[in-house]
């Protein structure tokens, strides 16, 4: 506690086993009177001596709520409760403490009740997330109805465009042919639970909710019985559930290598891992971490002036012969081998800024080719690419490389 900067905010949460009660004389700097009971055991005392010598304020002792909202513990009968889980806040932000409380209706199958504490807080934010897109459910495209559905969307889209349109015009139209017909990839918290086995959760839930509005001692062990019966079923069949599901990702890989498929290999071994990608705060070239968005495309601009000013000191002469009977056409591109080029684009790659998936222009290609071959011709005459085909995304392959100076990127 001491090496931290006293102009920091310390909060310090736990099971202190400390009851302080609600006798605050001569200690207001620490405490308040709002606490559950009379009674300071020893730990408490303790808890008190430790507020005192480092500066901090109990916090759950501030605010006045009922009994039933204030205790953290009872015993295994419930003849007993006491507070002593706490939330401690340093004495000078104890103001930005909205509330602290318990709450009994978390079923979480322990003696502790769940301790929530609300905090007004402002710091400076890292702009350092990378905001992820919904991704499309492109795998429904290999089902024949899925495809006709987003072929007969797209083709409406395109009738309701007329013959005036844009390139933007055109990329709406099929992103939202693609949100209506295939949707999105729903991302779950815990994919191996069974529907059985949440029934079985929302019957212990239930139960906890009986317990916690009951005040007949008799009824109150009835329940607790039942409650401990309904926790270890929830907690066999999760088990045997989680068991079921990886086994069944395992068997997927083992398939998608036998087929040498290596995109299966990959999403399985993604569920296996359970890797989530995170993405350091930037820093620049003196080890300064960059808070806002301003400074941080400054920084980038920079690196990639000095990197482009050294690679073109670096670049190394072409002199390689042409070969004078190579038949390279010079025409203008034909409808057909546009539609060629994007049959030919690969799947499972990332959309690019349009938010347009390859497989959406592969399964669009008669629609899409009579509206871009006049873009295209256009670009052909001209020699004059649109600007906002020019932009990229900047992706960071390894997390560790944002903790060092940009000009250290490869």
């Amino acid at each position: 506690m001491r090496k931290i900067p006293t102009g920091d905010m310390r909060i310090v949460l736990g099971d202190f086993n400390a009851k302080i009660g609600n006798n605050n004389e001569g200690l207001q700097t620490i405490m308040s009177c709002n606490g559950l009971g009379s009674v300071r055991n020893g730990n408490g005392e303790h808890l008190v001596e430790f507020c005192t010598t480092h500066n901090m304020f109990i916090g759950g002792s501030r605010f006045p709520h009922k009994d039933i909202h204030k205790y953290t513990w009872q015993s295994p009968g419930g003849r007993m409760q006491n507070q002593i889980d706490h939330v401690l806040i340093s004495r000078r932000f104890h103001n930005t403490l909205l509330d602290v409380r318990s709450l009994r209706g978390a079923d979480v199958h322990s003696d502790h009740n769940l301790v929530v504490a609300r905090v007004r807080l402002r710091p400076t934010a890292l702009n350092n997330r990378c905001i992820g897109r919904r991704k499309l459910n492109l795998a429904k495209l290999k089902n024949p109805e899925s495809c006709k559905e987003y072929r007969r969307y797209f083709n409406t889209n395109l009738e309701n465009i007329g013959a005036e349109y844009a390139r933007n015009d055109v990329a709406t139209a099929c992103t939202s042919a693609a949100k209506s017909s295939l949707g999105f990839v729903k991302q779950q918290n815990k994919p191996w639970l069974r529907e059985s086995t949440w029934q079985i959760v929302q019957k212990r839930r239930n139960i906890q909710n009986q317990l916690q509005s009951t005040h007949d001692p008799i009824r109150k062990v009835n329940l607790a019985s039942r409650y401990k019966i309904a926790d270890t079923e929830v907690k066999d069949k999760a088990a045997k559930d989680k068991e079921r599901y990886y086994n069944e990702i395992a068997s997927a890989a083992e398939k998608a290598a036998y087929k040498n498929d290596l995109k299966g290999v990959y999403v399985a071994i993604n569920k296996l891992a359970n890797v989530k990608p995170h993405m350091p705060p930037l820093k620049d070239i003196e080890g300064n971490t960059l808070t806002t968005v301003e400074k941080q495309l400054t920084e980038w601009r920079r690196h990639y002036e000095t990197r482009e000013s050294v690679e073109e000191a670096d670049a190394v002469p072409c002199n390689r012969r042409r070969n004078p009977n190579r038949n390279i056409s010079t025409e203008p591109p034909s409808s057909s081998e546009i539609k060629t080029t994007i049959h030919k684009l690969k799947n499972n790659k990332a959309a690019g800024l349009d938010g347009i998936p390859p497989e959406l222009l592969k399964f669009g290609a008669d629609e899409i080719t009579p509206l871009l071959r006049p873009l295209l011709l256009q670009i052909w005459s001209t020699t004059i690419i649109p600007i906002d085909w020019k932009e990229g995304i900047i992706i960071l392959e390894d997390n560790d490389i944002a903790k060092m100076a940009l000009d250290c990127l490869r």
